[in-house]
């Protein structure tokens, strides 16, 4: 199931300020609209499906220090069901971060095709492996929201990020 501009919208009493930041390119739609076509499924707006959205999550600051404050995230949905997505954060800045969950950068995965520009982005860890776990119809953008309030509210000092 891809993600949708309804599915993105029933979040934001939660998630305020949730919004859609990309949309599949024409060529996507036109190879997905072969797929549906195939396997006799249809796109439940008949919108192009979500590839990226961008979402704030209260958290803790990390480094030892339970003081709040709030990531804004950028997250490829694409994805989605498959895999839990890449996440970047775009604020605070990188200098400012301290939380051990999430990795500088300067690493293979720090490139957020959505914004065009390497960011820090968060070790997801032991959570691939639940997510791994989950049934097909429970891997929703926001079950995967959860995930990253859960990940940015605790620390795993065992992480390789930080």
């Amino acid at each position: 199931m891809p993600v949708t501009e309804e599915e993105v919208h029933a979040l934001s009493s939660e998630y305020p300020g949730i919004r859609v930041l990309a949309r599949e390119t024409r060529q996507g739609a036109l190879l997905m609209a072969r797929w549906r076509a195939l396997f006799a499924t249809e796109s439940p707006s008949g919108q192009p499906d979500v590839t990226a959205v961008s979402a704030r999550v209260r958290g803790i600051v990390g480094g030892g220090s339970r003081i709040r404050q709030d990531y804004q995230l950028v997250m490829e949905v694409a994805t989605l069901h498959r895999r839990l997505p890449e996440v970047w954060i775009t604020a605070p800045d990188d200098g400012e971060i301290r939380h051990v969950n999430i990795w500088r950068p300067d690493t293979d995965a720090a490139w957020c095709p959505a914004l065009g520009m390497r960011l820090p982005h968060l070790c997801w860890f032991t959570y691939t492996e639940a997510w791994a776990d989950a049934r097909y119809s429970h891997r929703t953008l926001g079950a995967a929201l959860e995930y990253v309030k859960q990940l940015l509210n605790t620390e795993n000092h065992d992480s390789p990020a930080r």
